[in-house]
């Protein structure tokens, strides 16, 4: 198949999956199932809190879902943070604020200071919704005494290239912030908070992750936080006073989707076309021990399968940056099973790779992955050849964590924009 055509195919297929898993549609789903109705036909008022890359399209579902119940009268105020680029229009009785990920700006610590400021004019017997998904950690912001922006921007760019897992990295932050670990359920209290929440954090507990669990009081020692701090290197202030957040009145939580209902809604999709197997979903290991997985999973295929099927994967690996390219992590997978099909182009089938973030974005880049086969590596190696470039072979450029500047040698970087969702990254093989 010819490049550009498979591409396309490609890109057809994610966004058919990612149609499957917007926000809104699991959140509208959710609150069906749950007769959810029903709760806010018995309560006073209530306010509305988005926060997230879901921000925008959790909060523009929820009002149109009371509208439409005409229960409008009852909203007291709304409130959204999402992503610079992502609000679509002005919402009745909502306040939009666009800020920065994955690092914070100064708009995310506006954010903070206008939520607690709303936060103090809203009734104590006011009921409050929280949508909530992933990338509010660095979209709203509002940091414990002694810290300031900067500090936070260095802080957070350390720890997203120590190698540390999401539920590390969310530790610290935790303790960082007066919104996180509990904050805003401290700062909340005692309004009753029904919690809809798009989880992608991977792991026990999952949910009190996401967005470094702001409606969980944290209840890690101070201990733990220092001990984190040694063991990636991370250079932070010593000086450090920790508040309490002990307080919440959290009534309920609701998951509307995850790694795993992502997975899913990838496979109805490729089994429109192929026989789909899910062989992993909320992985959460390094990218090398993921690599060696779907390695293994692949030679499987080759060695005992006749006819054309998929494979998915799902989660999100982490990656020890090394060198100073530019990539991320569904980009730098891509990469290194490359590696692993240029052994196997001899082999009388078409063999696909694709990884891709299901926000939309994969690292600091305007590619949410890439795609690959078992002729990748060679294309690469020809073109290193024949021009003059920076590199004299593909694993200097894996070496070097540049993956983006790799795949777009051969045209091979997926571009969707943001998708205004999150459920971590999907990765499917076919074999055809």
């Amino acid at each position: 198949m010819k490049q550009n055509l498979l591409k396309e195919n490609i890109e057809r297929l994610i966004q058919k999956t990612i149609q499957k898993i917007q926000p809104d549609h699991l959140l509208l789903e959710k609150l069906n199932q749950i007769y959810f109705l029903e709760i806010l036909n018995k309560i006073k008022y209530y306010s509305v809190i988005s926060l997230g890359k879901a921000g925008f399209s959790m909060g523009n579902c929820f009002y149109h879902y009371v509208k439409k119940h005409n229960l409008i009268h009852k909203l007291i105020k709304g409130f959204i943070v999402t992503p610079y680029f992502t609000k679509k229009h002005d919402i009745e009785k909502f306040e939009i604020i666009e800020s920065s990920h994955p690092y914070p700006d100064h708009n995310s610590l506006y954010a903070g200071d206008r939520l607690f400021e709303l936060i103090k004019e809203i009734p104590e017997d006011c009921t409050i919704i929280l949508l909530l998904s992933g990338g509010a950690s660095a979209l709203i912001e509002k940091p414990i005494t002694n810290l300031n922006l900067n500090d936070i921007q260095k802080i957070t760019e350390q720890l997203l290239k120590s190698g540390a897992s999401i539920q590390e990295i969310n530790t610290i932050r935790k303790k960082l912030s007066l919104i996180k670990g509990g904050g805003l359920g401290e700062i909340l209290y005692p309004r009753p908070v029904y919690q809809f929440v798009l989880c992608d954090v991977i792991g026990k507990n999952a949910i009190e992750y996401v967005s470094s669990g702001p409606m969980y009081p944290d209840t890690t020692k101070d201990e733990e936080l220092w001990s984190l701090i040694k063991k990636y290197n991370i250079n932070i202030k010593q000086n450090l006073k920790f508040p309490l957040k002990k307080r919440s009145s959290l009534k309920d939580s609701y998951i509307i989707g995850n790694n795993e209902i992502a997975c899913k809604k990838l496979q109805d999709v490729l089994n429109e076309h192929y026989k789909t197997k899910i062989k992993i979903y909320n992985f959460s290991g390094n990218i090398e021990d993921y690599e060696e997985l779907i390695s293994n999973d692949i030679k499987h295929i080759i060695n005992n399968s006749s006819i054309s099927i998929a494979y998915i994967w799902g989660g999100e690996p982490t990656i020890k940056i090394k060198g100073n390219g530019k990539g991320g992590r569904n980009q730098e997978l891509c990469l290194r099973i490359a590696f692993y099909l240029d052994k196997l182009k001899n082999i009388n089938k078409n063999l696909y790779f694709c990884s891709f973030g299901t926000d939309g974005i994969d690292g600091p880049t305007d590619a949410c992955g890439g795609i690959v086969c078992q002729n990748s590596i060679s294309k690469i190696n020809k073109i290193l050849l024949s021009k003059s470039l920076n590199y004299k072979n593909p694993k200097e450029i894996l070496n070097n964590n540049d993956s983006y500047f790799a795949l777009n040698l051969i045209d091979s970087l997926i571009k969707i924009g943001p998708t205004g969702t999150n459920l971590n990254d999907l990765s499917f093989f076919i074999y055809e």
